[in-house]
This record gives structure tokens, C-alpha cells and sequence, in this order.
């Protein structure tokens, strides 16, 4: 949660209200929501061991990778923002 309010505060800076582009604020917490749904995957699969579920089996890396890809994206958009908001 701590790094999803980071991230939303970095958009927040690096595209102001005015910006075409302040609706990227908002796209932190997405990183949260997936990282919350990984875990609920988890967690169902640890209370129906040893018979998985499909639904955790399936979507559980789903949101796995796509955490991690949120991750990585969100703060390049916002330093690049910031960069050329400087110039």
C-alpha cells in the first residue's frame, strides 16, 4: 500500500491537474489491487491444499505479472513525466 500511494504522489508530481495526463495519478493503486489479489490467490490456495483450484491456478500468476509489470511501468512514466516537466 505504502509504495502505491508513492507511486500515486510521483504521478501527482510529475503530471499536475492542469496536465492532459493527470488521469495517470489514479493508476498507482492498480499495482495495490493486483498485489491484494495475488494474495487472496495464495491464501486459497493454502486453505484448499492439497486440492488446488483452478481459479487460483489460472489467474493467480495473472495477477502476479501483472503486479510486477505496474510495478516497473509506473515509476518510468512518472520520472519520465517529471523529466520533461523540467524542460
Amino acid at each position: 500500500l505504502v509504495t502505491s500511494l508513492l507511486y500515486c504522489s510521483l504521478l501527482s508530481l510529475s503530471f499536475p491537474h492542469d496536465s492532459r495526463f493527470a488521469w495517470l495519478a489514479p493508476f498507482g493503486m492498480l499495482g495495490w489491487l493486483f498485489d491484494f489479489a495475488e494474495n487472496i490467490t495464495h491464501y486459497l490456495m493454502a486453505r484448499s491444499y492439497p486440492d488446488l483450484p483452478a481459479f487460483a491456478l489460472t489467474y493467480g500468476p495473472i495477477f502476479t505479472y501483472t503486479k510486477w509489470v505496474l510495478a516497473v511501468v509506473t515509476p518510468v512514466v512518472g520520472v519520465v513525466g517529471f523529466i520533461t516537466r523540467l524542460f
